[in-house]
């Protein structure tokens, strides 16, 4: 199994971003046309944050979960598996979604390893299947 490069885990970041932040102005803008909400624009940017994180929570949880890929990891060809190769549970792709809210986790790749993936025993790696 070939780690994913640098360049790769940058993009799945970029776009995972970008997906995420998408679905939460969707999920918004149904909720402000179902329900007509007054005073729609103090609450969207009063609880965007919040709405963000758990949408990126969610997002992140059930696509590595079920799939062992996020939408980004499947443009880049990437996935996740356990340290020693394994398909990781439901626990280990539990663990690395939560420690993704570690302050810094983004920058952690310069101080020796990604911590959301030390931590939870995974890796993401180059998917060879075809």
């Amino acid at each position: 199994m070939n780690p994913a490069t640098t360049s790769q885990r940058i993009k799945n970041y970029i776009i995972d971003n970008l997906v995420c932040g998408f679905g939460v102005f969707i999920l918004f803008g149904i909720a402000f046309s179902v329900f007509h909400f007054e005073h729609a624009d103090e609450i969207f940017f009063g609880n965007y944050i919040w709405f963000t994180l758990a949408i990126r929570f969610l997002y992140t949880l059930i696509f590595e979960y079920y799939f062992f890929r996020t939408i980004a990891k499947v443009f880049t060809k990437t996935r996740v598996i356990r340290e020693d190769g394994s398909t990781p549970g439901f626990r280990d792709i539990l663990l690395r979604t939560l420690c993704r809210f570690i302050p810094f986790n983004e920058i952690s790749f310069m101080f020796e390893g990604n911590w959301h993936d030390k931590l939870s025993h995974t890796r993401v790696v180059t998917d060879t299947a075809k």
